[in-house]
């Protein structure tokens, strides 16, 4: 529960509901007192991805999440993982954001598994945007774009469910 509290602005932990996963499914741990929900996203079998949402992504975004937590917990491949969100998506079992809004992760607890390197790496605290549909294309996004400025926003999860990162660049 600490863990996924750690990613929301200090002054929202208190109010915040959790939701944790475990062996057989999602419990909650803690209801919301003030519309924000933690979890720890787990969107690949070795991902560890604490992540709190305004009230706007508990409704539209966090069934997904919970869904594919749920799924690999299952041992369902990541690949028809894949197709099921799209296809749920298309099919109005899940919802994109409606509005715009925010989820926090600002923690250094993030962990993600790097399938090229076969690595685990790290990534820095930063805070997220509703994207639905919005695409790197579209803000003008760049492989070398990004490593001749660091710390330009980009868009995780391109689609329906997608994020505008936003990770607060170095001064140089």
């Amino acid at each position: 529960m600490a863990i996924a509290l750690s990613a929301a602005p200090s002054h929202l932990r208190d109010g915040a509901g959790v939701w944790l996963l475990q062996a057989d499914g999602w419990v909650l741990g803690r209801a919301s007192r003030n519309g924000i929900t933690c979890v720890i996203n787990r969107d690949h079998p070795l991902n560890r991805k604490p992540v709190c949402y305004d009230a706007e992504g508990t409704a539209t975004i966090l069934p997904k999440v919970k869904f594919v937590g749920e799924q690999l917990l299952a041992g369902v491949p990541l690949d028809q993982i894949g197709q099921q969100v799209k296809d749920g998506f298309e099919e109005g079992r899940f919802i994109a954001p409606r509005r715009p809004g925010v989820a926090y992760m600002l923690t250094k607890e993030i962990r993600t598994w790097n399938q090229s390197t076969k690595q685990f790496g790290t990534f820095p605290p930063h805070v997220m945007f509703y994207a639905p549909n919005l695409t790197n294309a579209d803000i003008g996004w760049t492989p070398e774009g990004a490593r001749q400025t660091p710390g330009l926003p980009f868009i995780a999860y391109q689609g329906p469910h997608g994020f505008m990162v936003v990770v607060n660049p170095k001064r140089q």
